[in-house]
């Protein structure tokens, strides 16, 4: 759930940091129970695999897993 709020919140809001501070606001912490900076959110606004894409090499596939987001709101965020 809070992959799809970032990737959400990213498109409202459309900084690094006021996602960062937002998710802290609600007293998220990362995995290892940090607290959310602008690279952590980048970090994973710019990750393919939330769309159910994976990397080896050069080459992208698809995963076998079940997407997270949809393709359509990752180049939302990601337009390049």
């Amino acid at each position: 759930a809070v992959i799809k709020d970032i990737f959400k919140m990213a498109i409202r809001v459309g900084c690094h940091q006021k996602v960062a501070d937002l998710i802290n606001g609600k007293g998220l912490k990362t995995r290892r129970g940090n607290q959310w900076t602008r690279f952590a959110v980048r970090k994973i606004l710019k990750n393919k695999t939330y769309m159910g894409t994976l990397r080896y090499g050069e080459e992208e596939y698809r995963g076998d897993h079940k997407p997270l987001i949809s393709k359509y709101l990752f180049k939302r965020v990601n337009p390049n």
